[in-house]
Order: C-alpha cells, then structure tokens, then sequence
C-alpha cells in the first residue's frame, strides 16, 4: 500500500527536505569530481518530492510550487489539504 503524507506539517517537511537536496546537489555540480554525486541527489530529491508531495484526498501529485500555509486546496479535487 502507497503511503500518503496527510497533514500540513508533513508536506511542508518534504517541501523543505527537498529543496535542501537541491541545493545540497548545485554545491556538488559545481565541481568536476563530485558531478557525479551532485546528479544523484538532485535526482533523489526530485523523485521524493514527486512521491511524497501529494494531495491526502485524491492522492494526485501537488504542484511543487503550491504554499500549503496560503492555498489550502487541492487544485485536482478541491477538497482541503
């Protein structure tokens, strides 16, 4: 069974660890020896953030630019998030 993360707090730690890798993998991108490990983070960060990033009612993927705090809907089914 898929996990769903439910609450607001939750989502907004995925947001934050996910864009934390992101900049974590431009530091390693920067240089020549570590390309390699910088494109794995960032990959790994972008498939959490389409994994886990999602809406609790109709399980569809949010928008990564969604601000849970001021758009409390879901822009699939509209329900509250």
């Amino acid at each position: 069974m898929e996990k769903i993360i439910n609450t607001q707090k939750s989502l907004k730690r995925i947001k934050l660890t996910t864009f934390s890798l992101l900049v974590i993998s431009s530091f390693f991108l920067m240089f020549d020896h570590t390309r390699a490990i910088g494109a794995i983070v960032m990959a790994v960060s972008l498939v959490a953030e389409w994994r886990w990033y999602r809406c609790p009612n109709c399980h569809k993927s949010l928008v990564p630019r969604i601000n849970v705090d001021k758009n409390r809907y879901c822009p699939h089914c509209g329900k509250e998030i």
